[in-house]
């Protein structure tokens, strides 16, 4: 009998699903990441294979081209990231 994989989520994984959403490609993906996590591992290939699994899991529609600039979704990157941040760093004073 064959065993099933437990499948990861990361802390990337969510933004990168934004982003292709979006219509980037994962080398695209993998430099906005970056710039919102500097000390990551994660590259082209690593988000190619999450999108693989994107498509084949929850059978989604992408588009052809990027729905906003670069610069723009870099900065909504940024904001998500420290928005998540400062929200959670709140609810650990608050208990």
């Amino acid at each position: 009998m064959p065993r099933v994989k437990k499948r990861k989520h990361t802390y990337w994984h969510q933004l990168a699903k934004l982003l292709i959403l979006n219509g980037y490609k994962p080398a695209q993906c993998a430099k906005i990441i970056k710039s919102v996590f500097p000390e990551t591992e994660v590259n082209g290939r690593h988000i190619g294979a999450y999108k693989r699994r994107l498509i084949q899991d929850e059978d989604i529609l992408i588009p052809n081209k990027p729905t906003m600039t670069m610069n723009q979704m870099t900065e909504m990157a940024h904001g998500m990231v420290s928005n998540a941040l400062s929200s959670s760093s709140e609810l650990r004073t608050k208990t």
